[in-house]
This record gives structure tokens, C-alpha cells and sequence, in this order.
């Protein structure tokens, strides 16, 4: 079984402009009728709002860049 949770935050670009971000917290448990699902929690996956890949360069400064761009976003 799979399922996954979204939040969002906001990030600016350099010259200003403003990205949504997506976190996407994914979970998985193995299937069964006899027991509970234990759900095991994944490395979390960041997007756009328009679904493009984001890639995380400092996680404690928060910043981030989309993939196939050079600019840098900050969060905030």
C-alpha cells in the first residue's frame, strides 16, 4: 500500500518572483487482511506546483532549484 501527504510553502527567486513549492511526504506498508498496516515513511519528494522536480542544495538555509534552471530559491 502506498499513500503520500502534501504541504506547501513559499520561496522566492532572486528576481523576486514568487514559487509554490510542494513537499511530498511519501508512506508505504506492505499489504495484509491479518494485521495492521505498519506504514514506513520514505524520503520526502519536492516539486512545483506544476509538478517539475525540485532539488534541495541547503536544507538549514532553505534553498532549492528547480530543475533545469539556474536561478536559486529561498524560502520565505
Amino acid at each position: 500500500m502506498h499513500k503520500y501527504y502534501d504541504s506547501s510553502f513559499p520561496t522566492h527567486g532572486e528576481d523576486g518572483r514568487f514559487v509554490m513549492l510542494v513537499m511530498r511526504q511519501h508512506y508505504r506498508a506492505p499489504w495484509s487482511l491479518k494485521k495492521k498496516a505498519e506504514w514506513e515513511q520514505e524520503l520526502p519528494e519536492y516539486l512545483t506546483q506544476d509538478g517539475r522536480q525540485v532539488k534541495v542544495l541547503d536544507d538549514k538555509k532553505g534553498e532549492f532549484q528547480v530543475s533545469g534552471e539556474n536561478e536559486i530559491l529561498r524560502l520565505g
